[in-house]
């Protein structure tokens, strides 16, 4: 996706240094996403999450590699709530605590704890700006939120990668390491229909059936 300047986004070799029995990211690339500067406008800001990949540049996975703060007032970013799902968890952001009630990218709305950086969250939560984060995406952004996280980036996981994980239907839920005991790296690790996202139960990366969401 071309950024609001009209440049495209910058490709890298990852530098990422890994110990002797780590994931051995020596030879994938990664690009950075850039942060939304508007619900349909990306800026130039880095998001502090880039894409990498392997052998196929179209399954690869995302990494948390910087803390950056949000440039975007996080709350102008969450898409209105409207919805006629009784079993919703909220409809007006009243019904929140503190936080947003925004739609869940799907057909119904869900409470968001917003952030404009890390400090914003809590201890074991990190700060996801409202950036390009799928592959082709060209929709409006979601708000910055904050999401459960075992690390900042790859130098709290001992110099391997800080990814980035996803539900079934693809929404990004949170960051954890990747570590030599993981069953895949990249989503090209896995079959056509699966990806590689992190099992909490088995405390490791592993390939997962994805959902049809829409």
């Amino acid at each position: 996706m071309a950024r609001s300047d009209g440049s495209a986004p910058l490709l890298l070799t990852a530098v990422v240094g890994c110990g002797p029995s780590g994931p051995d990211t020596s030879s994938e690339t990664c690009t950075p996403a850039y942060q939304y500067t508007s619900r349909d406008t990306l800026g130039t800001d880095l998001a502090g999450v880039s894409y990498c990949w392997g052998p196929d540049a179209t399954r690869g996975r995302w990494d948390r590699d910087d803390t950056p703060s949000c440039t975007s007032d996080p709350d102008e970013l969450a898409s209105a709530c409207s919805t006629s799902e009784p079993a919703a968890p909220c409809s007006t952001h009243a019904d929140c605590g503190g936080g947003q009630c925004t739609t869940d990218g799907y057909t119904s709305c869900e409470c968001v704890a917003t952030c404009a950086s890390d400090a914003d969250c809590g201890s074991s939560e990190s700060c996801l700006c409202a950036s390009a984060r799928e592959e082709g995406m060209s929709g409006p952004a979601g708000a910055s939120t904050c999401l459960p996280s075992e690390c900042s980036s790859s130098a709290d996981c001992g110099g391997s990668p800080c990814g980035l994980t996803e539900d079934i239907c693809r929404k990004a839920v949170g960051f954890y390491c990747h570590a030599p005991g993981d069953a895949c790296l990249w989503n090209s690790d896995c079959a056509g229909d699966e990806l590689c996202e992190y099992s909490e139960p088995d405390a490791r990366w592993a390939c997962q059936q994805v959902a049809d969401c829409e």
